[in-house]
């Protein structure tokens, strides 16, 4: 009895040993992770954070911190969280952190890169920050530089030469299909002389 009372004793101090030293290893990492933040709210203030850029609902901005260098925030302003990336690796997330230091933070973002954040474009259903796309296009221009992107009306007749030939490709399609199902007898007047212009053409 003294033995089995010994091993449940034992067993518990063990447990609570465990509990206290995770309580603990979340208390620091909760304040490191508040220390981190911190210091990206001083860089915010001070002039220490390059805005990047604005794709959709994620706003990309670069900063340095003590303990890592050169850093990413990475904004999602449609969760409002803030997230601190070294490389490809988000290291801290305001989630973790107290509200306040994170609305802080989120409301200096807005205070100091709202127009950035506001000056956007929609492209191909992407919403960007138009200073990147401009970036993007230099970008494009000087890696291939015999590519004029200037050329609005040559791309719209040429777009519009491609659609024109589509839809006869698929009015002619259309029409040798309901040949060989229904034969040639069933065609429409129309259909009989549009036809006759394509064979000409040929």
């Amino acid at each position: 009895m003294i033995l089995v009372t010994a091993f449940i004793i034992g067993f518990l101090f063990s447990k609570a040993l465990d509990t206290l030293k995770k309580r603990y290893r979340e208390r620091k990492i909760a304040k490191h992770t508040s220390v981190q933040f911190k210091e990206i709210l001083s860089n915010l203030k001070k002039n220490r954070t390059v805005f990047i850029s604005r794709v959709n609902q994620t706003v990309m901005i670069d900063t340095k911190l003590k303990d890592y260098s050169t850093v990413s925030l990475v904004y999602l302003m449609d969760k409002k969280i803030v997230c601190i990336f070294k490389e490809e690796k988000c290291v801290y997330s305001s989630d973790t952190i107290d509200k306040e230091l994170g609305d802080a933070i989120i409301k200096k973002i807005h205070e100091k890169y709202g127009k950035e954040i506001n000056d956007v474009i929609e492209v191909l259903g992407v919403t960007i920050s138009r200073e990147e796309l401009q970036s993007k296009m230099k970008d494009f221009e000087r890696f291939y530089p015999n590519i004029d992107l200037n050329t609005e009306k040559k791309e719209s007749s040429d777009i519009e030469k491609i659609i024109v030939e589509n839809e006869k490709r698929f009015e002619l399609d259309s029409i040798l299909d309901k040949i060989s199902i229904v034969g040639v007898e069933k065609l429409t007047k129309e259909e009989l002389d549009f036809l006759k212009e394509q064979s000409k053409k040929q």
